[in-house]
């Protein structure tokens, strides 16, 4: 399974939120899941944690993830650009365009975890919402 990973997830996830979606947080801890972290979706929790939004500490939970040997950071590069829908905020449209390309390129299933209403239904063919 390949699963691309919403700021939302991530943030909730690394400060234990009871929010956090149940069926997302076991595909994020299933070993054989393999995760994509949009570049973007670090930007935005460095952002946060700099404007003192969200406590969190960005190495800290890059080093985590990367080094569990099942996850990469996917650049924002021009290979996304036509896939960015412009229904969708610049961020949002960033995270499922880096969903569209890995579908495209795996040839497989591709679920996004996230709670973000707006991917959600955009998605309903391209995507699978896990939340």
């Amino acid at each position: 399974m390949i699963a691309i990973l919403d700021t939302n997830f991530l943030v909730k996830y690394f400060l234990a939120s009871k929010d956090l979606g149940i069926k997302a947080k076991e595909v994020f801890e299933n070993p054989e899941t393999f995760l994509i972290i949009p570049s973007i979706v670090l930007v935005e929790i460095k952002y946060l944690t700099a404007k003192n939004r969200i406590k969190a500490e960005i190495e800290d939970i890059i080093n985590d993830l990367l080094s569990q040997g099942n996850c990469m950071v996917y650049p924002l590069d021009d290979s996304l650009i036509k896939y960015i829908p412009t229904e969708l905020n610049i961020h949002d449209g960033i995270i499922f365009a880096t969903a569209r390309i890995q579908k495209e390129n795996f040839k497989e299933d591709i679920y996004v975890l996230t709670k973000d209403k707006e991917i959600a239904n955009l998605s309903q063919n391209d995507v699978t919402i896990i939340w």
